[in-house]
């Protein structure tokens, strides 16, 4: 949702996690929208990096890269 209330859009995200790997990859695809975004597509790719560490995630932060354009 943004924040200036313009609309939303959905991201359909695919993930695949090995165990103990140092992080994880996939792929995002927006999937639909509200508002200013309705029309919106795009793909790209995902990469997370677990912490503290591989094997003691408590947590993964994902960097998305790729590009949304209007349809």
């Amino acid at each position: 949702t943004c924040d200036d209330g313009s609309g939303t859009f959905t991201l359909q995200l695919r993930a695949w996690w090995l165990p103990c790997a140092p992080s994880n990859r996939g792929v995002w695809t927006v999937v639909g929208g509200t508002g200013d975004y309705t029309s919106r597509r795009g793909s790209g790719q995902l990469v997370g990096t677990y912490f503290p560490a591989a094997c003691e995630e408590e947590g993964v932060h994902d960097v998305y890269s790729g590009h949304i354009r209007r349809g």
